[in-house]
C-alpha cells in the first residue's frame, strides 16, 4: 500500500485490510509525519524511502520484499 503523509488515515485503512489478509505492506514513501511508525505499530511490513519518489519506484520497493524480480 504506498502511503505519502496518510498518518490520518493510515489506521482507518490497515484495520479493514487486516481483516481480510494476513499481511500488509506499507510503502512510506517519504512522509514527513508518522505514517510508517503508526503502520509499524499496527503489524504492517514497512517499507521506507528517503524521500517521494514515483510509484515505479513504489512497486517496485514492495515487489522486491515479496521475493519478486523487478
Amino acid at each position: 500500500m504506498p502511503a505519502f503523509n496518510e498518518e490520518r488515515y493510515v489506521v482507518s485503512v490497515l484495520v479493514r485490510l487486516l481483516r481480510e489478509v494476513d499481511r500488509v505492506i506499507v510503502c512510506d514513501d517519504g512522509s514527513v509525519g508518522l505514517t510508517g511508525e503508526i503502520a509499524e505499530a499496527m503489524g504492517a511490513v514497512v517499507v521506507r524511502h528517503g524521500r517521494n519518489m514515483d510509484d515505479v519506484y513504489i512497486y517496485r520497493s514492495t515487489i522486491l520484499l515479496c521475493g519478486g524480480g523487478a
